[in-house]
């Protein structure tokens, strides 16, 4: 990841670019293709090709997909019925070539979606056309075997057309990376670097064109006096164009009390800017931004208490949060959508995880969160739209050679909803989204020879208790709450790898 906020900040930090790898292909995996099919009439086809040949290893990939979307059913803030399925199809392709210690990726996209309209009041959805494009240059250098620096330079680009083509935005980010990292002596990891990030936005329906830049450095130090504790202490500067300087520091102690006991003391903050939609907007009648809105932050603390063995592992984490100057929606009188600051929200939660592994080929996990929030300005507890409770069971199971289960279940206790809102819909309900893999390896199932390529099967199924997930209306406050997921779904891919 060149860009190292989330792991110097928390997860409430945000910046442009990640690079994630999620798979090692190994070098005889030179040709994948995969096919599936599934619920809500979804297609799926995708090809992978892979080739090394000596420095230079290339990656293309190649994606299409197509569904007829699940089924929006409310009524809309006049309390007229709006049904319509949110259909989505698109295709697209990646790149990634490395040559000794450089890297070029590049990403191309074309979506045609359904969406729903910050106040749905007409009997039918809203057509957007999307086209993203992303290329990253990196280069990599080995100053010496524990200390390595990194340059990225990474242009984003976003064209979206609204009906029919009348309402067009077009965006382009441009951003630039150089860090430093490695070992420092024997006990001290250090990381150095600064980003430079700029936007331009065109929105052809106003014929008007803005861009906003925001320059940052950061710095995290990492100390191990002894072998059972490890400070931490990090600062990231940020200054945007037009707007004050921020700082967001980090410091953090794990101590470790035995050799399955551990304990860890962390407290960051974290800083979002405003985007340029939320900033420049300009959608006569729909949607307007803001270019006076100051950047959300977040300041959390947190406890954790860790146990880890060889057949189970448990955390127990209580923590707090002060967020301040959230970017929210609302609907402003000239427009359907708009945005501005909001106050400070108060949040304070405990969170419980654990892995159990009874034999070799069984594993459980489960998670509780429980939390509280409070709207400072106005007193309001449980604010926010996140549940107060929720938590996780899941179980996975490797059945002999080649075939393997997981079942998840996900509880998510009812939202509240705000107050004064027009309850023309039923109010949110706790939820169970229950899931289901199940995945074939078909050559050591059957004992296939060398002669076939190798093939495997996957079938998932989603929600399988058929929820219907509703949730407050955020962006006009006047209905009380829409659907933003229904349906069970059952999908199956078949890959061959040649």
């Amino acid at each position: 990841m060149p860009i190292l906020y989330s792991f110097l900040y928390g997860t409430n930090a945000y910046s442009a670019v990640f690079n994630t790898t999620t798979k090692a292909v190994g070098a005889w995996e030179a040709l994948r293709v995969e096919a599936g099919i599934g619920s809500f009439d979804s297609r799926l086809l995708e090809g992978y090709l892979h080739q090394q040949v000596g420095d230079l290893n290339v990656m293309v990939s190649l994606r299409d997909i197509n569904n007829d979307g699940w089924t929006f059913d409310a009524n809309n803030s006049l309390n007229l019925p709006s049904t319509y399925d949110l259909a989505e199809n698109g295709y697209g392709a990646s790149v990634r070539i490395r040559y000794g210690d450089f890297t070029l990726a590049g990403y191309s996209a074309l979506l045609d979606y359904a969406i729903l309209s910050p106040n749905p009041t007409v009997n039918g959805p809203s057509f957007s056309q999307a086209r993203r494009q992303f290329l990253d240059a990196g280069y990599q250098h080995e100053f010496s075997r524990k200390l390595r620096g990194q340059v990225n330079i990474t242009h984003n680009g976003y064209v979206e057309r609204f009906a029919e083509g009348l309402i067009r935005a077009d965006a382009d980010g441009y951003l630039v990376e150089a860090n430093v990292a490695g070992e420092i002596g024997d006990n001290i990891n250090i990381i150095i670097g600064g980003v430079y990030e700029e936007e331009d936005a065109y929105y052809a329906v106003a014929d008007v064109a803005y861009d906003t830049s925001t320059a940052s450095a950061y710095w995290q130090l990492d100390y191990s006096p002894t072998s059972w504790i490890k400070l931490t202490g990090g600062l990231q500067l940020n200054q945007p164009s037009g707007i004050e300087r921020d700082y967001s520091p980090r410091a953090g102690a794990v101590v470790k009390m035995n050799e399955a006991w551990s304990m860890k003391l962390l407290h960051g903050k974290a800083f979002r800017n405003a985007k340029l939609g939320e900033l420049f907007a300009v959608v006569p009648g729909i949607i307007v931004g803001d270019e006076n809105l100051s950047p959300e932050t977040i300041q959390t603390s947190e406890i954790q208490l860790s146990y880890a063995a060889h057949y189970s592992s448990a955390s127990l984490t209580y923590y707090q949060s002060k967020q301040k100057d959230t970017i929210e929606t609302f609907t402003p009188p000239t427009a359907l959508l708009g945005f501005r600051n909001g106050g400070e929200v108060d949040f304070d939660g405990l969170e419980f995880e654990f892995t159990l592994h009874p034999t070799e080929s069984l594993e459980i996990t489960g998670s509780l969160t429980r939390q509280s929030s409070e709207d400072v300005g106005s007193g309001i507890e449980d604010f926010g739209f996140a549940p107060d409770f929720m938590a996780t069971l899941g179980v996975s199971y490797l059945i002999g050679s080649g075939f393997s289960v997981g079942l998840f279940d996900n509880f998510y206790d009812e939202m509240v909803t705000y107050e004064n809102t027009a309850r023309f819909n039923e109010d949110s309900e706790p939820v169970h989204w229950l899931t289901l893999n199940i995945d074939l390896e078909l050559n050591r199932l059957f004992k296939l020879g060398n002669d076939v390529p190798e093939m495997a099967f996957s079938l998932y199924g989603d929600n399988l208790f058929d929820e219907e997930i509703r949730t407050p209306d955020v962006s006009s406050r006047e209905v009380n709450t829409y659907p933003t997921y229904d349906g069970r779904a059952i999908y199956g891919t078949l890959r061959l790898i040649f």
